[in-house]
């Protein structure tokens, strides 16, 4: 190239500065230091200054090139650093004694979204992170499906404890001449039990059931009526007759007949497609169970017993 072509080159390589497209670049500086020749030389000081300024556009591309690298480097391991600690993280949730499952399924979805969120991983760690949080991940679901069963069977086992006090107050308020030393004591251990923060439908009829059986004790309700007691007794020995088919227990033997009719109406339930999981099955019917009103002092006693027996 004569000088003018060189010249021209020169103008070429300084042109890359403001391309942006880093790939396109980085080909058009190796195809122009390629095409560099010097067929008819200049004067020395001429060609040093034109040499330069090719060779300085040219490093230019090249350098911008190493600085865009190593800072996607520099990003890959920021990236896998939060991509460990975010590991680190949920296994510690998993190793927790007392886990709270409500708030540790909030901490598994935020780190669950935070890790899905993140961006290029280095290629040699990318699996390995990914399996690592993912059996994490699955490590604490499980410990979250048995803490919230656990948490659930000790609510129920705090609702029986209320519905036990509850069928004391109603089993006074029946009563001609209530003892309100009875009552005052009732009242007591109502307080000092837990309510538990689930299943709160079920604290409220509790709630209910308490305050009424209370209000008719110290004379400030009407008793309950002969009719909403069966009914509410027929109710109760209906439920008991479901658990114990479910749990597959012994029925009164008088009860029988209605067994044999409640085992008819739950296997049609099932074959029209209402069947459900048994230990769900079987959890709602006993927080059914524990709503239900007052029932005749003479079936109170057979009915805490056959549902004792049930949930011992």
């Amino acid at each position: 190239h004569n000088f003018l072509q060189r010249e021209a080159l020169v103008k070429e390589a300084q042109a890359l500065a403001d391309q942006k497209d880093m790939r396109h670049a980085l080909a058009e500086a190796r195809r122009l230091r390629k095409t560099w020749q010097v067929s008819a030389p200049s004067a020395r000081k001429q060609e040093q200054a034109l040499w330069k300024a090719f060779n300085t556009a040219l490093d230019d591309v090249f350098n911008r090139d190493r600085a865009a690298r190593d800072e996607f480097k520099a990003g890959l391991e920021e990236q896998r650093q939060q991509a460990e600690a975010f590991c680190v993280e949920l296994e510690g949730l998993t190793r927790a004694e007392d886990l709270e499952g409500h708030s540790a399924r909030a901490e598994l979805s935020r780190l669950t979204a935070a890790f899905a969120q993140l961006g290029s991983l280095p290629r040699n760690a990318r699996q390995g992170l990914e399996n690592r949080f993912g059996q994490a991940s699955q490590k604490l679901k499980e410990r979250i499906a048995a803490a919230e069963l656990g948490q659930a069977r000790q609510a129920l086992v705090d609702y029986q404890v209320l519905h036990g006090i509850c069928e004391q107050a109603e089993a006074l308020a029946q009563n001609a001449q209530p003892d309100i030393g009875i009552s005052a004591t009732l009242d007591a251990a109502w307080q000092g039990s837990a309510k538990p923060s689930t299943h709160k439908d079920l604290l409220h009829a509790l709630e209910k059931r308490f305050a009424k059986a209370r209000a008719t004790v110290v004379g400030n309700g009407p008793a309950p009526e002969q009719q909403t007691l069966a009914g509410n007794a027929a109710m109760r020995n209906e439920i008991c007759l479901d658990l114990e088919i479910l749990r597959k227990q012994a029925s009164p033997p008088e009860c029988q007949t209605d067994r044999m009719q409640r085992q008819v109406a739950l296997l049609e339930a099932a074959m029209k497609g209402a069947d459900e999981p048994q230990d769900r099955m079987v959890r709602r019917l006993q927080i059914e169970y524990l709503r239900q009103g007052p029932v005749p002092l003479g079936q109170q006693q057979v009915l805490a017993e056959r549902f004792g027996r049930l949930f011992p």
